[in-house]
């Protein structure tokens, strides 16, 4: 939601994605032509998490939940095309220089040498630091706690997001099982007294988890 977005805005509705740009991977299964931005987000959209070798539906698009990198790094090739402009700049300048997330990057640069964490392997041995000089929209994020925190705060407290997108964030988009479903981006859990978003990552020597309860603000 917020500006310059160049048009960016209308990629959030439910018209499928390929009108914006089409996906060459795809193009033998007509299928993908029903993938929607919401069916991304909500990890939906019939894409596998990896392409192996080759990238294939593995299901109808919208009809069940399957967390899917690849779905990322097709929304992140439309928004770069809409933008005109890398992935990692358009994050810069929507998301972490308007929230002050100062140590957030899709590509490595040269001043985390001074302060990043080790990845380490269940053994507890450490295990060298990958360095991305290309970013991967579904895994290669450099942030710290902090920042990350920041990104929340600015979710809970709608600084810079409508309040429509905002309950779209928190509204079950696909049901996984019982109190469990994904919204837009986060995956949320009902519990009888709450309802909390969640979010987690595992990169084999990383590992993220984070929570949050949109309810209590």
């Amino acid at each position: 939601d917020r500006s310059p977005s160049r048009g960016l805005g209308d990629v959030y509705k439910r018209q499928p994605i390929y009108q914006y740009l089409e996906n060459e991977d795809l193009q033998k299964d007509i299928r993908y032509k029903q993938i929607t931005t919401r069916m991304i987000l909500s990890h939906s959209s019939g894409l596998p998490n990896w392409r192996n070798p080759e990238l294939k539906l593995t299901h109808n698009p919208g009809s069940k939940f399957q967390y899917s990198g690849e779905g990322y790094m097709y929304l992140a090739k439309v928004i770069e095309h809409i933008q005109q402009k890398p992935i990692n700049k358009v994050m810069k300048e929507l998301v972490f220089l308007p929230l002050g997330m100062n140590h957030s990057s899709f590509l490595w640069e040269d001043r985390f040498e001074t302060n990043f964490a080790s990845p380490h392997d269940y053994t507890g041995s450490s295990k060298p630091k990958r360095r991305r000089k290309k970013p991967v929209i579904a895994s290669s994020l450099q942030t710290t706690s902090t920042d990350y925190a920041k990104l929340m705060i600015a979710i809970l407290q709608k600084n810079g997001i409508k309040r429509s997108t905002y309950n779209q964030i928190k509204k079950p988009q696909i049901k996984i099982s019982g109190s469990l479903s994904w919204g837009l981006g986060w995956g949320i859990k009902k519990s009888s007294k709450n309802k909390y978003l969640w979010q987690w990552g595992d990169n084999g020597t990383f590992k993220a988890f984070a929570m949050m309860y949109p309810n209590c603000l």
